[in-house]
C-alpha cells in the first residue's frame, strides 16, 4: 500500500520538483552595486544576482540591456524598455528604441513616477513605444531613497499573456536595480562631465592660438559642434544696416558663408535682447546663444539638433554659453589685432597706406617687374608751397587739404596701383605694367583734374625701372625728377631724364591708369 501510494504521487513529486527547481533559477542581472554583490529572492523563488567582478559601473548601455533582459525572462513579456529620466525627460539607455522617446504615453509615465509606493503594476493601454502589435504595457518606477531614477516598461502582444503574469518580480527588478542604475548614472554622467571640460580646454587652447575674425568663426563653430554634439553650428553677425543678418562661417555645409539671413524672431531676440532662445520646427531644433564683446552682442551662434532629439540640458546651455564667451573674448583680440594691423600701415590723416606700407608695395611690384619683364613706373608727388599755406589758413585748413588730396588719389589710381603718403606733404604712386610715357600721361592728367577741385598744385616726378636696379634706385631718380620739376617752377611733372614728353605725342595704351574725368 504504501509503495503503491508511493508510486501514485511520484510524477506529481516530479512536476512540481521541476517547477520549484525552474523558479529558482537565478536570473543573472550582472551590475554590481555600490557596496558590492546584492542578492535579492524575487517572488520567493527566482533570485537576481548583481555581481561586481561581472561589470563595472561605468558600463551603463550593458547595464540597461541586462535589466531589459531580466525584465523579460521574470515576465515572459514580449518586448521591454529601460528608461531613464534626465532634463526632465525620459530616454533610452542603449539603441533599443532610435531617436527621442516622444512616444511615451505622458500619462503613464506620470502614473508611473508617482506610484512609488504601490504594488500594482501601472498598465497603459497606448503601446505605440513598443510597436503596432503590443497590447498591454506595465510600467514600474525605479526609485532611490525619493529620487525616480527611471521606469522599467514591458509589453505583451497578447492580453491573455498579461493577465498571467506577476508584476511582483519586476517590482522587485525595479527596487533592486535602482542603486546600480543611480551609481552608473552617477558616473557617466561625471565621466561626461569631464570630456566635456576637456573638450572646453581644447576650445579656448584653439580660440586663443586665432589671429583673425575668419580663423575665430572657423575655430568656433568646429569645437562648438563638437562639445554640443550638434548636428550643425553657424556663427552669424548682424550687419551694419542692422536690417539683416551676415552668416559669418558655417563649417560641414555646402552653403556659402558670408551670405544674408533672414532674421527669425529667435534669432532677432538672440541678436537685440541677448537672450538664449530655442526655436523649434518640424526638421530641426535650434539654439541660439548671444556671442558678446565688450559688453555688446556682437554675433550669435546657432546650435542645430535633430527634431528627434531633446531638449538642451542645463550642463549643455552652459557649456555653450562658456563657448560663445570665449568666443567673444577671440573676437574682439581679433578685431582689436585687425585695427592694430591697419594703423601700423595706415596713415591716420589721409586714410593712405604710410610710407612703410607703399614702399613694401614698391618692393613687391619691382621684385614681380624684374621676374615678369612687365613695366613698372612709379611718382613722387609733392604740394606746391604748402608750408606758405599752413602759415597763412593754419594747420587745421592745412590737414584738410591733405585729407582731401589723399582721397582724390585714391578715388583716381586704378585698383592694381598702390598709393601711400610718403611723408609731410609728398606722396608716392607705384604704377605696375605702365611704361614711362603712360606713367607721365596719366600723373599729369591728374595735375591737370586736381586744379579743378583745389587751388593747390601738386608737383610729380616720374620714374621706370630700369634693368638691375632696385626699388630704391628708382625711388632715388623719381626724387630728383621731383626736384628738377620744383626748380623749373612748380605745377608741372617732370621725368627722371630731363625731358617733358608732350601729351599729344603720347598713343593711347590698354596699360595707361584710367583716371575719372
Amino acid at each position: 500500500m504504501t509503495a503503491s501510494r508511493t508510486g501514485l504521487w511520484k510524477p506529481w513529486l516530479k512536476r512540481r520538483l521541476s517547477r520549484r527547481t525552474t523558479q529558482q533559477t537565478p536570473v543573472r542581472i550582472e551590475v554590481p552595486d555600490a557596496a558590492g554583490t546584492v542578492s535579492a529572492q524575487l517572488d520567493g523563488d527566482r533570485a537576481l544576482s548583481l555581481h561586481e567582478r561581472a561589470l563595472k559601473p561605468r558600463d551603463l548601455g550593458p547595464l540597461a540591456s541586462s535589466i531589459r533582459r531580466s525584465a523579460e525572462e521574470s515576465s515572459r513579456a514580449d518586448r521591454s524598455l529601460l528608461l531613464l529620466l534626465g532634463n526632465g525627460s525620459f530616454h533610452t539607455a542603449d539603441d533599443s528604441v532610435a531617436g527621442k522617446v516622444a512616444d511615451i504615453p505622458p500619462l503613464a509615465v506620470a502614473r508611473a513616477t508617482a506610484t512609488t509606493h504601490r504594488s500594482d503594476p501601472v498598465t497603459a493601454t497606448e503601446t505605440r513605444l513598443f510597436g503596432p502589435r503590443a497590447e498591454v504595457a506595465w510600467y514600474f518606477p525605479i526609485v532611490y531613497g525619493g529620487t525616480v531614477v527611471g521606469v522599467i516598461a514591458v509589453a505583451w502582444n497578447d492580453r491573455r499573456r498579461a493577465r498571467r503574469a506577476d508584476p511582483r518580480p519586476l517590482h522587485q527588478l525595479a527596487h533592486t536595480s535602482a542603486l546600480p542604475l543611480l551609481t552608473s548614472l552617477l558616473f557617466t554622467q561625471a565621466r561626461d562631465a569631464e570630456h566635456d571640460a576637456l573638450r572646453l580646454v581644447d576650445a579656448v587652447s584653439a580660440l586663443s592660438a586665432t589671429h583673425t575674425s575668419e580663423e575665430v568663426a572657423n575655430v568656433a563653430c568646429l569645437h562648438a559642434r563638437k562639445l554640443a554634439r550638434a548636428r550643425m553650428v553657424r556663427l552669424i553677425e548682424r550687419d551694419p544696416s542692422g536690417n539683416h543678418a551676415v552668416l559669418s562661417s558655417n563649417p560641414g555645409s555646402n552653403h556659402p558663408s558670408n551670405r544674408s539671413l533672414r532674421l527669425s524672431s529667435a534669432l532677432l531676440q538672440a541678436i537685440e535682447e541677448g537672450d538664449v532662445c530655442l526655436d523649434e520646427s518640424p526638421h530641426r531644433r535650434s539654439l541660439f546663444v548671444p556671442v558678446r564683446a565688450d559688453g555688446e552682442v556682437v554675433a550669435v551662434l546657432q546650435f542645430d539638433f535633430p527634431a528627434t532629439s531633446t531638449g538642451p540640458s542645463e550642463r549643455m546651455l552652459r557649456l555653450c554659453g562658456a563657448v560663445a564667451t570665449q568666443t567673444g573674448v577671440a573676437l574682439e583680440r581679433a578685431r582689436r589685432t585687425d585695427e592694430l594691423q591697419r594703423l601700423a600701415i595706415t596713415d591716420s590723416l589721409t586714410g593712405l597706406a604710410n610710407r612703410r606700407q607703399v614702399l613694401r608695395d614698391l618692393q613687391r611690384e619691382t621684385s614681380r617687374g624684374i621676374r615678369t619683364g612687365e613695366a613698372v613706373s612709379i611718382a613722387m608727388i609733392d604740394l606746391d608751397h604748402f608750408k606758405a599755406f599752413n602759415d597763412h589758413h593754419g594747420h587745421v585748413e592745412g590737414d584738410r587739404e591733405l585729407r582731401a588730396f589723399g582721397h582724390f588719389l585714391d578715388a583716381s589710381v586704378r585698383a592694381m596701383d598702390s598709393v601711400g603718403r610718403y611723408g609731410g606733404e609728398e606722396f608716392l604712386l607705384v604704377l605696375p605694367r605702365a611704361p614711362l610715357a603712360d606713367a607721365f600721361s596719366a600723373v599729369d592728367r591728374l595735375r591737370r583734374e586736381w586744379l579743378d577741385e583745389s587751388n593747390v598744385s601738386f608737383s610729380a616726378g616720374v620714374a621706370a625701372l630700369r634693368e638691375g636696379e632696385t626699388f630704391t634706385d628708382l625711388v632715388i631718380r623719381a626724387d630728383t625728377a621731383l626736384y628738377r620739376a620744383k626748380r623749373a617752377g612748380r605745377n608741372r611733372v617732370e621725368t627722371d631724364d630731363g625731358k617733358i614728353v608732350s601729351l599729344s605725342t603720347l598713343e593711347p595704351s590698354s596699360t595707361t591708369p584710367k583716371i575719372p574725368s
